[in-house]
């Protein structure tokens, strides 16, 4: 009888990232993320745990715009 493949408990959540792994991935801090969650950022909430789908966070990335630089209304500031 061939023995059984092992299996990992990590295996259910293959494509999965941490808050923390995601910080290392993009770069960005965990504020920004938190920012990034209520701008639509995918998330998948286990009772205090966030993790996030790979395939949809690149996605998500990669559909935003640039955000253009704001524009400044009103009068323009006298020089001193």
């Amino acid at each position: 009888m061939p023995p059984e493949p092992e299996t990992s408990p990590h295996r259910l959540f293959d494509g999965l990232l941490t808050r923390s792994e995601l910080t290392t991935e993009t770069g960005w801090q965990w504020r920004t993320v938190l920012r990034r969650e209520a701008e639509g950022l995918p998330v998948i909430k286990l009772g205090a745990t966030k993790l996030y789908p790979i395939e949809k966070v690149r996605a998500w990335i990669l559909g935003r715009e640039p955000n253009p630089a704001p524009v400044r209304r009103g009068r323009p500031r006298k020089a001193a």
